[in-house]
């Protein structure tokens, strides 16, 4: 049989396969390998209930974040922190900004768990670590600064945009993908706590639809639902936020928009009448 789970490390996803009767050290081995780390590397990860764990074959499907990792030469023990990443990037496809709120760029658990254009702030490219600014940023903070850069409220008959609460394109991965996994929330129940008390979170549990290119597809009522709001391009949107933002995290502006439009990767909400038409 096989199993799999998701590790978070350096802001990057990375699914970990393998088969009943696999070894914990080679189920590790293999985990390091496709992180990049010395294969002699022993992992410890972050499991979505907060609790520190070892990788082992024995770990249920989920998504886990790498806290800690170290070397073993002459069979010593020596942990270092899973902060110490890369500072650059690979310059990602360039993108076309839309002045409309949803993006329509290339490319669901909720409460249960480029090259861009130019900005004028371009502090440095590449992965953004713990920065003293960052340290000094509350919670609530951010994540209202967050919210408020790549989401707007909708219209009152807007009933095809919105952001999903769960899945490949929830509204918890984008922030998992841009802000250090160190400073991420336990698990979704508290990532949406900390939302909803940062603004004003109207959302509605019903199906919505959207489209990824030719795929149609459905969005599950999952908990209370998707939030009642779009996702926009932050450059033409409010770049003003999207400083303030990448200030915070000490990061590039064009890094965060890159990211963030990689992210959506085509992401297109439709409404029920062209989904069933379909």
């Amino acid at each position: 049989m096989k199993r799999s789970i998701t590790v978070v490390y350096n802001q990057t996803r990375t699914r970990v396969v393998w088969y009943d009767g696999t070894s914990d050290a080679m189920v590790e081995k293999a985990a390091c390998i496709q992180l990049g780390l010395p294969s002699t590397s022993s992992i410890l990860l972050k499991d979505v209930h907060g609790e520190l764990v070892p990788i082992a074959a024995c770990l249920p499907p989920a998504e886990y974040v790498v806290v800690r990792f170290g070397a073993i030469p002459d069979d010593n023990h020596i942990l270092h922190t899973a902060n110490h990443v890369a500072h650059t990037a690979s310059c990602p496809p360039s993108y076309t900004s839309s002045s409309t709120p949803l993006i329509t760029s290339r490319g669901e658990s909720d409460d249960p768990a480029a090259q861009p254009p130019s900005t004028s702030r371009t502090k440095r490219t590449g992965i953004p670590t713990v920065s003293t600014k960052l340290k000094k940023t509350s919670p609530t903070a951010l994540m209202k600064l967050f919210l408020e850069t790549f989401t707007v409220p909708l219209a009152s008959d807007d009933i095809i945009n919105f952001v999903p609460n769960h899945g490949e394109f929830g509204i918890d991965r984008l922030y998992a993908t841009l802000v250090p996994a160190i400073y991420l929330p336990q698990d979704t129940t508290t990532f949406y706590k900390l939302a909803s008390s940062s603004i004003v979170l109207d959302r509605q549990r019903v199906i919505r639809y959207y489209r990824v290119g030719d795929v149609y597809a459905q969005l599950l009522a999952v908990g209370k639902g998707p939030l009642l709001r779009a996702y926009v391009d932050p450059c033409t949107h409010n770049q003003a936020l999207l400083s303030k933002f990448a200030a915070a995290l000490d990061a590039s502006t064009d890094w965060l928009a890159a990211r963030y439009m990689e992210f959506l990767r085509g992401f297109t909400p439709i409404s029920r009448r062209v989904d069933y038409a379909h």
